[in-house]
C-alpha cells in the first residue's frame, strides 16, 4: 500500500513515525509489543547489567557502622551461634531498662540466622556483614525484573525503578531484616505465579516455604499470603485446588508460635501486635494527620512515584492535587493539621516538603486505584457517569494483574499509615517492587516523535531519582558513620580517667560504647559515684533525665555531618527510622553538627526501675 502524502507537517511526522520499524507497534494478545530498540536486550543480559548496576550502587557503603536496630540484629546473631534453638535467651539494655530480649525483639529469629552463618565463615565485621547482605538484594532487584516480565513490557526499566529508590538503597545498605523479607517475598511469589500457570506443585511448594521464610524474617510477611490468595482468586475463581497448599506455612507458623511460647512464656507476634495497635491508639494524630505522612513516606521514600507524576497525568489532574497538597500544608503549618513535628523554626519548611512527598505518594495511590481504568482507556463519558461507580461496573473492570498490584500497594500503605505502631522507610519497602512495575506499566503509553526523545522521557526522571538516591543513602551512612568515629573518640578521650564511663542512649551508639567497653545507664542496683563520666547524645532515643545537681558539664564534642541530607534529625523533622521523629522520610539541606555531651557525676545517684 502506498504511503500517504505528508501535508500536514505534524500528522505526517506521525505517519512516518509509524511506518520506521523502530517505532511501530503491534498488538498481542490485547497489549502492544515494545519497540525493538527498547527490548532486544535478552534476559540474561539484563540480569547481568542489573546484577552490577546494584552492585556499583551498594558497594561503597559495605564498611558503614551499625545503625538504629542493626545492633539487635548482631546481638541475637551472636546468641544463636552460642544456643542455636534459643534466639532471644538473653537480656540486653534497650528501652530505658534491662530485659529479656524476647521483651524487646520484634521480628523472627531467621534474619539473626544468617547473620550467625556469615559471622562463624567471615567474622562479624561491619564489612563482612554488609557485603553478605548484598545477596538480598540482588535477589530483589533481578526478582522485580522476573516478575516484571508478566505484568509490563518495560521489564528492565520497572526493577531499575525498584532499584534506584532511597528505601530500597538505604533498606539495602543496612543488616536489618527488611531486604531480606522483601527477598523471600519475590521468590514466593515469583514461584505461586508461574507454579499457578500449569498447576506445578513444586513451584507452588517453593512458593510457600519461602513465604513462610518471608514470615519468620519478618512479621509483616503474612500480608505476602494475603495477597497472593486475592491474586489466585480473581485468576482461577475458585479456591482449590491451590488453596490446600497454604496448609504447609500455616502449620510452619503454629509451630513457631508454640516454640516460642514455650521458650519466652508468650506469643511473640500477639504481643508485638498489641503493642502496635496501642501505639496508634495513643497517637495525637488524626486520621488526615496519618494518610498526609503516610503519603509523604510512600513519595519521599519511592521517589521516582513523584519525578515520574508529570508524565503520567494531566496538568489539570496535577494542578487539582498540587492545590489540594498545598492547602493541607497551609493548614499544618497554621497547626490546624498535626503532623507530628513539634519544632517552628523549620515548621514551614518541613510542612512543604511534606506536601511535595505527598504529591508522590497520592500519584502512586491514585495509579493503583486507577490501573484498570487507564489499561482499559474509557471514555471520559462514561467515567462521568455516576452508575459506573456504584453499580459494580467499575469492579468489572479489574483483572487479575491490576487488583495484584493495587492491593500490594495500597495495602501496605494502609499498614503503614494506620496499623504500623509508627510509619517508616521499612515500612514501605515492600511495596517498592509493586510500585516500580505499576510506574512502568504506565510508562508504556508515553509516546515521542523520536525514540530517542521517548527514552530520554523514561530514563531522565529515573537518574535523577538514582543521584538523589545515593545522595540520602550516603547521608545515612554519613551519620551511622559518625556515631561510630565518635564512640572510638570518647573511649580514646576517657579511656585514662579514673572513674567508670557510662553512657546513654541506644542503636549504633550503644553498640559502640560497649564494644569499648563503656556501661549503659539503667535503673535498679547500679550506683553512680563521683568521679564516673556519662556520656549523652543529642539525637537518640530513650535517654534518662538525670538531676543537674548531681552532674558537671565536663566536655562537648560537637560533629559535623558529612552530608547535605539526613535521615533522622528532630530538628529538621526526618524521621525515616520512624515517623515520631518527624513526618519526613529524609531533608535535604545544611544539616546542623551532632553534640554529645560528657557530664562528671559529683554526687552519688541511682535510678528506680
Amino acid at each position: 500500500m502506498p504511503r500517504q502524502p505528508t501535508t500536514q507537517p505534524k500528522r505526517g511526522r506521525q505517519q512516518k513515525a509509524a511506518a520506521t520499524p523502530k517505532t511501530t507497534s503491534t498488538k498481542v494478545a490485547g497489549r502492544p509489543t515494545e519497540r525493538p530498540s527498547l527490548s532486544a536486550w535478552s534476559p540474561a543480559r539484563a540480569y547481568l547489567v542489573l546484577a552490577a548496576l546494584t552492585l556499583i550502587c551498594l558497594l561503597p557503603f559495605s564498611g558503614r557502622a551499625f545503625q538504629i536496630d542493626e545492633p539487635l540484629f548482631i546481638w541475637v546473631g551472636q546468641q544463636i551461634t552460642k544456643h542455636p534453638l534459643d534466639p532471644y535467651g538473653f537480656r540486653v539494655v534497650w528501652n530505658l531498662a534491662d530485659q529479656p530480649m524476647s521483651g524487646v525483639a520484634s521480628n523472627p529469629p531467621l534474619s539473626s540466622y544468617y547473620i550467625a552463618l556469615v559471622g562463624l565463615i567471615a567474622g562479624w565485621s561491619e564489612r563482612a556483614m554488609h557485603l553478605a547482605y548484598l545477596l538480598p538484594a540482588l535477589v530483589v532487584v533481578l526478582g522485580t525484573y522476573r516478575l516484571a516480565q508478566r505484568f509490563t513490557r518495560l521489564p528492565l526499566l520497572a526493577s531499575a525503578i525498584a532499584l534506584l529508590t532511597p528505601v530500597f538503597l538505604v533498606s539495602s545498605s543496612t543488616v536489618m531484616c527488611d531486604t531480606t523479607m522483601v527477598a523471600f517475598w519475590m521468590v514466593g511469589t515469583i514461584l505461586w505465579i508461574e507454579g499457578l500457570d500449569a498447576m506445578k506443585p513444586m513451584y507452588l511448594i517453593g512458593s510457600v516455604i519461602a513465604l513462610g521464610a518471608c514470615v519468620f524474617t519478618k512479621y509483616f510477611g503474612i500480608f505476602s499470603f494475603l495477597f497472593l490468595i486475592v491474586y489466585s482468586l480473581a485468576r482461577k475463581r475458585r479456591l482449590l485446588p491451590w488453596g490446600w497448599y497454604l496448609s504447609i506455612p500455616a502449620a510452619m507458623f503454629v509451630g513457631y508460635v508454640f516454640w516460642t511460647r514455650g521458650l519466652y512464656g508468650y506469643r511473640l507476634l500477639f504481643s508485638i501486635a498489641g503493642f502496635a495497635l496501642s501505639s496508634q491508639a495513643h497517637s495525637h494524630l488524626s486520621l488526615l494527620g496519618k494518610a498526609l505522612v503516610g503519603l509523604s513516606f510512600a513519595g519521599g521514600c519511592v521517589l521516582p512515584a513523584l519525578l515520574y507524576a508529570p508524565l503520567l497525568w494531566s496538568r489539570l489532574q496535577l494542578t487539582i492535587a498540587a492545590l489540594a497538597l498545598a492547602l493541607l500544608s497551609f493548614f499544618a503549618v497554621e497547626d490546624w493539621l498535626y503532623l507530628g513535628y513539634t519544632g517552628r523554626e523549620h515548621l514551614a519548611l518541613v510542612c512543604v516538603e511534606a506536601g511535595l512527598f505527598a504529591a508522590g505518594g497520592l500519584s502512586l495511590a491514585a495509579l493503583a486505584l486507577l490501573e484498570p481504568i487507564r489499561r482499559r482507556q474509557l471514555e471520559p463519558a462514561q467515567l462521568r457517569r455516576w452508575h459506573f461507580w456504584v453499580t459494580g461496573e467499575f469492579l468489572k473492570q479489574w483483572d487479575a494483574e491490576s487488583l495484584f498490584l493495587a492491593v500490594w500497594i495500597l495495602g501496605t500503605l494502609i499498614f503503614a499509615s494506620l496499623i504500623n505502631w509508627t510509619n517508616n522507610g521499612r515500612s514501605i519497602l515492600p511495596l517498592v517492587p509493586a510500585a516500580a512495575i505499576l510506574i512502568a506499566r504506565n510508562l508504556e503509553k508515553l509516546q515521542a516523535s523520536f525514540e530517542s526523545t521517548l527514552l530520554m522521557k523514561r530514563v531522565a526522571p529515573l537518574a535523577l531519582s538514582g543521584v538523589l538516591s545515593l545522595c540520602v543513602a550516603w547521608g545515612d551512612t554519613s551519620l551511622a558513620n559518625l556515631q561510630r568515629s565518635t564512640a572510638q573518640l570518647i573511649h580514646e578521650k576517657m579511656q585514662n580517667e579514673p572513674g567508670k564511663l557510662w553512657f546513654e542512649g541506644h542503636w549504633g551508639f550503644q553498640y559502640y560504647m560497649q564494644a569499648f567497653g563503656a556501661a549503659p545507664i539503667r535503673p535498679g542496683n547500679d550506683i553512680y559515684r563521683p568521679g564516673d563520666l556519662i556520656a549523652v547524645p543529642q539525637h537518640n532515643t530513650r535517654t534518662f533525665q538525670i538531676p543537674p545537681s548531681m552532674l558537671q558539664r565536663r566536655e562537648v564534642i560537637v560533629k559535623e555531618p558529612s552530608s547535605w541530607v539526613s535521615t533522622v534529625n528532630v530538628e529538621l523533622g526526618a524521621g525515616f527510622y520512624a515517623s515520631v521523629l518527624g513526618p519526613l522520610p529524609f531533608v535535604f539541606g545544611p544539616i546542623p553538627p551532632e553534640h554529645f555531651y560528657i557530664y562528671e557525676v559529683t554526687h552519688p545517684f541511682g535510678l528506680r526501675p
